[in-house]
């Protein structure tokens, strides 16, 4: 019975849970980090953009760069100062 339940990669079981959760994580992994890679570059690009050329841009196009910026910070959730606490009781 429990090498049933832990099974093998590929024939079911926890074993294979694992296999495929770990390569979707994997992926996963992967495309948070190129996704937050691509936020960062450009939020430089607009920060140089706006340092370099702002008086010349006028203040619609200004806005509208800073309102890009704004969206285009990095997906990963940041831990608020309540949820450390509430980790750190449980």
């Amino acid at each position: 019975m429990i090498a049933e339940w832990i099974g093998a990669p590929g024939s079911g079981g926890q074993l294979d849970d694992y296999t495929r959760k770990t390569a979707h994580r994997n992926r996963m992994h992967r495309t948070t980090l190129r996704l937050g890679r691509a936020c960062l570059w450009t939020s430089m690009a607009i920060s140089v953009l706006l340092a370099l050329f702002q008086h010349r841009l006028g203040p619609d196009n200004t806005t509208m760069l800073v309102a890009v910026m704004g969206c285009s910070r990095s997906p990963l959730p940041r831990a608020s100062p309540t949820r450390i606490s509430r980790v750190a009781r449980n």
